[in-house]
């Protein structure tokens, strides 16, 4: 180590956990530091491209329920006629203040 200190001193010093030490010696013991870097970057990227896949798959799923009908099939145009079930009466009537 540096200045003949040990890990432990060194680490210390600096106001780090020697667990936290050993933790990213273990994760990056190997790499350099533009490796380190480069890896921190694809991790960023991967975390806002699954963000994107989620919010694409919830569009899908919501598209696909409103385009199916009541009963699961396609939604088929009204032609102009009455409706199947009659509207309840007063339904559609605001609360009274």
């Amino acid at each position: 180590m540096v200045q003949g200190w040990s890990v432990a001193e060194a680490v210390r010093s600096i106001g780090m956990k020697q667990f936290t030490y050993h933790r990213w010696q273990k994760e990056f013991g190997g790499l350099k530091t533009n490796q380190v870097k480069r890896l921190k970057q694809l991790e960023k990227e991967n975390e806002r491209l699954l963000k994107a896949f989620s919010d694409l798959m919830l569009e899908k799923i919501i598209l696909k329920k409103a385009t199916s009908g009541v009963e699961g099939g396609p939604v088929q145009p009204w032609t102009g006629g009455a409706p199947e079930t009659p509207l309840v009466q007063g339904s559609c009537h605001r609360p009274s203040i």
